[in-house]
């Protein structure tokens, strides 16, 4: 059998978004949802804020592969005024 990776029709933007399923323990999971509720902020935008909050302070390893360089972001300065 030959599989093959599903073609998007659209070409992808460095800034179109990917979304992934991930594993997380309840208890940030409860800490999103009341942020959600408290700030009427979806989760999503809450854990994107986080990760360019976490990417912005750490830098971005050299890895000497071809091919893999950092993806600039935007917006970002406008999304991370947001306190969690």
């Amino acid at each position: 059998m030959l599989a093959m990776e599903a073609k998007n029709p659209t070409a992808r933007t460095p800034d179109s978004g990917k979304e992934i399923k991930v594993k997380i323990p309840v208890g940030y999971h409860i800490k999103l949802h009341t942020l959600k509720v408290l700030k009427g902020q979806s989760i999503s935008d809450t854990v994107e804020i986080a990760l360019e909050r976490y990417f912005s302070t750490h830098p971005w390893p050299e890895t000497g592969m071809p091919g893999l360089t950092k993806v600039p972001v935007t917006d970002a300065d406008a999304r991370v005024e947001t306190p969690l």
